[in-house]
């Protein structure tokens, strides 16, 4: 079972003077607290035990532990609304809900968190909203996480109970007193304890609020009366009933009221469902479990890579554009150049492909081209000019040019390969008594 931490019905959720004097962070606000049954699993244990509810009073952090929270909101920290909203899907109607509590509360709906507890038994299309102030939520919620409480579910007070279809509980105690119906709809039921002769007139008014219902159907045939044990015999039973039933769903019956002593203890005997529907901690309050903690983690990485991705494609894309620019600015000036120098072109296809034809078809006309097995032999004669006599053969392929000599002495052997370290492209090979003046293209290997 888990541990009920009741919230205080304070705006003050703060370390008190005092205690910061001390230095020990108490807080100076008691929590009410109830455990009806802890659980080993609390401890890491797979053994359970159940042993007698236990309630009490304290500061925060010396309430004992538990594998699971359940918060009591008070309440008169919540506000009650039957609203009628349209039957959409539960996000659309999430959405539709600011309009209703500006409607019924005429307060700013983003100061309000709202959570649709369910259908109402009022009429079709009507359901039952808990508006609580959006500021006291999450200081008292901050004031639990810094206690390191994380509750799983933060409920109405008015939730912890089963009631029964037809059946309307009212509570009676010396702090919030209040009137539920089945659908979750509670009232606040304010009493004068010094005269209970007649019911409360906020009881009253919500019966005849039920009986303006579709049909009066969200009248309750029955009145679960629990109140404090001082209070029971001040209640007029008589007076009560004729007062109350006469709008019953039942009429006047003689079993309508059942008033029982309020224990010390109101144990809570809600169903799970119950407890989840009621939950407030919704929306933006939602705890973070650990799948959804590392859905976010997830998430952030995504998008911390998807906005490197993005800076990445954009640097690539500005500098395709600028290479796509200067390269453009590129073919404009040699197409100027081209146009410049050759006025007669009428038309440019490949500038730079024409602009070499064009400058060799000068070359060649004016004289200036040379083929290059011309230059080698020219460069061949003056290398051998003290051994032309013992040049035995000339060859040229594939733009080598080369020449055999015979006969060499040592002093000519000598003298030719001086020559040929001065020229550029020019070799000696020497094999087996043969000389040979090797002369490629400049620039070759």
């Amino acid at each position: 079972m888990p541990r009920y931490i009741y919230l205080p019905d304070t705006d003050r959720f703060s370390v008190d003077d005092e205690a910061a004097d001390r230095k020990d962070g108490e807080s100076g606000v008691v929590v009410r607290w109830l455990f009806s049954g802890e659980s080993n699993k609390a401890n890491g244990s797979k053994e359970f035990n159940n042993p007698p509810a236990r309630t009490g009073q304290c500061a925060l952090s010396n309430i004992p532990r538990a594998y699971r929270t359940v918060v009591v909101v008070p309440l008169a920290r919540i506000a009650f609304i039957d609203a009628t909203l349209p039957k959409v899907s539960s996000q659309k109607r999430e959405q539709l809900l600011n309009f209703a509590i500006e409607d019924k509360l005429t307060i700013d709906p983003a100061t309000v968190h709202a959570v649709v507890l369910g259908e109402s038994a009022s009429g079709p299309q009507q359901y039952v909203v808990a508006a609580i102030d959006r500021a006291w939520l999450s200081a008292a919620l901050a004031w639990l996480g810094d206690a390191g409480i994380n509750p799983q579910l933060a409920v109405p007070e008015t939730a912890l109970h089963s009631i029964t279809n037809g059946e309307w509980l009212v509570v009676l105690n010396d702090r919030d007193s209040y009137a539920v119906r089945p659908d979750g709809l509670a009232y606040a039921i304010d009493y004068d304890a010094e005269d209970l002769s007649a019911p409360p007139f906020a009881l009253t008014l919500a019966l005849n609020e039920a009986a303006a219902s579709a049909g009066s159907r969200a009248l309750p045939a029955r009145l679960q009366i629990r109140a404090a044990a001082a209070l029971v015999n001040a209640i007029d039973q008589s007076r009560w009933t004729a007062a109350l039933s006469a709008g019953s769903a039942a009429g006047l019956t003689l079993n309508f009221l059942n008033i029982e002593p309020l224990a010390d203890m109101m144990l809570p005997d809600a169903a799970e469902r119950q407890l989840l529907a009621s939950n407030l901690l919704t929306g933006i309050f939602q705890p973070a479990s650990e799948v959804t903690a590392g859905l976010k983690q997830f998430k952030l990485a995504a998008r911390l890579a998807c906005a490197i991705l993005a800076l990445h494609v954009s640097l690539l894309s500005v500098d395709a554009w600028r290479t796509a620019r200067e390269r453009q600015t590129l073919d404009t000036e040699l197409r100027t150049i081209f146009l410049t120098s050759f006025p007669q072109a009428t038309a440019v296809v490949n500038a730079p492909l024409q602009m070499t034809r064009n400058l060799r078809q000068l070359e060649n006309e004016r004289g200036i081209a040379v083929e290059p097995v011309l230059t080698q032999l020219a460069l061949a004669a003056a290398i051998t000019r003290e051994v032309s006599p013992q040049i035995a053969s000339v060859a040229a392929k594939d733009g080598v040019l080369t020449l055999s000599l015979a006969n060499l002495s040592a002093d000519a052997l000598a003298t030719l390969r001086n020559s040929a370290l001065k020229a550029e492209g020019a070799n000696i090979l020497q094999s087996s008594g043969n000389v040979s003046l090797v002369i490629r293209p400049a620039g070759a290997p």
